[in-house]
């Protein structure tokens, strides 16, 4: 009975560990990602795309994102799943809620990278390349 009774207690507690770790690498990576950052490099399924270099994608603490190149501005919302492996993340676009955007990130120094399903297809990408069915998105936080 007290075998069982401290073996309930170890699963617990080890459980809890797991998701304050998680609790903490979110509240990590979500006060990494915030403020604006300026795409470097857009490779899309057909290549390089240089219409979107120099645009910037701002990510706020209410999980709100902001994409703005010259005068347009496109809104979406963003939650991250830093536990995952690769780490992921989800787009969906404020003016259609029914569109999720599925993609994974990594942080290198100053240096964001995304890969996200293309449009056509809603498959989570689960490495960085490029071409094919994903969009590889390069941005540096700006200063």
């Amino acid at each position: 009975m007290m075998k069982a009774a401290v073996l309930t207690f170890v699963a617990g507690a080890a459980l809890l560990a797991g998701t304050q770790g998680d609790e903490a690498a979110l509240k990590k990576d979500k006060a990494r990602i915030e403020g604006m950052w300026k795409i470097t490099r857009f490779a899309g399924p057909k290549g390089d795309n240089a219409d979107f270099v120099g645009a910037t994608m701002t990510f706020g603490k209410d999980g709100s994102v902001e994409f703005r190149k010259e005068d347009k501005t496109k809104k979406a919302s963003f939650k991250l799943n830093p536990s995952a492996k690769p780490k992921q993340i989800d787009l969906t676009p404020d003016d259609d809620s029914n569109k999720l955007m599925r993609g994974i990130y990594t942080f290198e120094k100053d240096t964001l990278k995304l890969c996200i399903a293309h449009e056509d297809n809603n498959d989570r990408p689960t490495e960085f390349t490029e071409g094919g069915s994903s969009v590889l998105i390069t941005l540096e936080k700006a200063k």
